[in-house]
């Protein structure tokens, strides 16, 4: 079973995203509301994948990213947004596993995690 952790400071969302998480299977282990609390619920934690918000209003998910790189812990990480430009898909090619809007989370979340776990893709990208 996929063990997931989500980052993000919309309770809606995360409500949202543990409910179609749980109807397909996939177990929720941990969830933030803020990058902070995400960086050190994960330092206990060994999810596969992490979701993780771009716009935070204590750290941005790219920073929350690099901090959790440092942990040296498998799992892949995903930036979820709002707000799709080639600004934020450039940045999280450098360095997460993958990028989602937010709007196609909900409706391709079995490809997403399959393209994130398949081992030969390093970056994966989803696009409208």
């Amino acid at each position: 079973m996929v063990k997931v952790f989500l980052i993000d400071d919309s309770k809606d969302f995360i409500n949202s995203a543990i409910k179609l998480l749980t109807e397909e299977g996939i177990e929720v282990i941990g969830y933030a509301y803020s990058g902070k609390e995400g960086i050190e619920s994960l330092q206990n934690l060994n999810p596969d994948i992490v979701f993780v918000d771009i716009v935070m209003p204590d750290m941005d998910g790219f920073s929350v990213i690099k901090e959790l790189k440092k942990l040296n812990n498998p799992f892949k990480t995903v930036i979820l947004t709002l707000y799709d430009n080639d600004e934020y898909r450039k940045v999280s090619e450098e360095i997460a596993d993958g990028f989602v809007s937010k709007s196609d989370f909900f409706s391709k979340i079995k490809e997403i995690l399959e393209g994130i776990l398949r081992e030969e893709k390093k970056k994966t990208i989803y696009k409208k």
